[in-house]
């Protein structure tokens, strides 16, 4: 059975790609790579193939422009005074008559929400679920989902996995680190806020399972995206994955082993550069450990550039 390892990329160029697809090619031979992107970026990353036969690309719809932002690059006042009167309509219609606005894939109806208008770090959760749906369980053995900007492979990850899913813990706390408060505080108040704050928070650019708990997490994170989205009446929901994720593990308690900051998944971005090295064999060690998943690495400018030396 082959494993498969979900990505996704918008706008970055080919090379940026490179450490991600180089590593993953040595350190996973057999598994398959996917990436989700849009139709432009795909004809541009085409050439990727040639390099990684393993590589496929799963392609989502783009957003597209109104003729006022394609000629001016900047909304009209008719068209922000309309989305506020769509908005307030739809707050009217939840908070009297307890109705919750109807979300569409494609375009919305008039008193609707579209997923198109969502931010792609989230509508690539429903695009994930979507990939999974079309895939055979007999001919699938883990997968993991990833970023691909900050992740390198210089182990199988998959030869942790046993039955459930894995997702990497950080250092901080939920209060100590800036952007989860503030992603926290902005998707779930002040009040949701505080029972997190003294958590050790999770991160989101890291988990992998078998294909069954998989499907379960994503299920789960497009569903809490969709209640998210009727509950604000609002579909330009910004880069709140890192909330809903911390939300559903921490709060929700939705099942996940965790695994050590340090451990086979390293999220190293809280941590001090005393405890990243380079080894004799070119691989980054944290804590005296090869991990597996080297993460958020470009948080760390010598470890970058060894990286980008290496795989290239």
């Amino acid at each position: 059975m082959k494993n498969l390892i979900i990505t996704s990329s918008f706008g970055y160029h080919p090379v940026q790609l490179i450490p991600f697809l180089e590593s993953a090619q040595r350190a996973c031979k057999e598994a398959e790579v996917t990436i989700i992107t849009s139709p432009s970026d795909a004809v541009r990353y085409a050439i990727l193939n040639e390099r990684y036969p393993n590589l496929r690309f799963f392609q989502i719809p783009e957003r597209k422009r109104s003729r006022q932002q394609a000629e001016n690059g900047t909304p009209s006042q008719v068209r922000q005074r309309l989305k506020r009167a769509k908005l307030i309509a739809l707050l009217l219609l939840k908070s009297k008559l307890g109705l919750r606005p109807i979300i569409r894939h494609d375009r919305p109806s008039v008193l609707g929400l579209s997923l198109l208008n969502v931010h792609v770090c989230l509508r690539r959760y429903f695009a994930a679920r979507d990939l999974l749906a079309e895939r055979d369980d007999g001919d699938m053995g883990s997968v993991l989902l990833a970023d691909v900007r900050d992740v390198i492979f210089q182990s199988d990850p998959f030869a942790h996995v046993g039955s459930g899913r894995y997702t990497g813990d950080e250092i901080l706390k939920v209060r100590d680190c800036h952007s989860n408060a503030v992603w926290i505080k902005a998707a779930y108040g002040e009040e949701i806020f505080q029972q997190l704050a003294d958590r050790v928070s999770v991160c989101s650019g890291v988990s992998i399972g078998t294909i069954g708990s998989m499907r379960e997490y994503l299920d789960a994170f497009c569903r809490e995206t969709i209640r998210v989205m009727q509950d604000k009446c609002l579909d330009t929901l910004p880069v709140w994955d890192q909330a809903f994720h911390i939300k559903m593990l921490l709060l929700d308690g939705f099942p996940f082993q965790t695994v050590p900051w340090n451990g086979f998944v390293a999220t190293v971005a809280q941590a001090g550069g005393e405890h990243l090295r380079v080894n004799g064999d070119g691989l980054v060690e944290v804590d005296g450990r090869v991990p597996a998943i080297l993460h958020q690495y470009d948080r760390h400018p010598p470890i970058q550039e060894h990286i980008h030396a290496t795989y290239r």
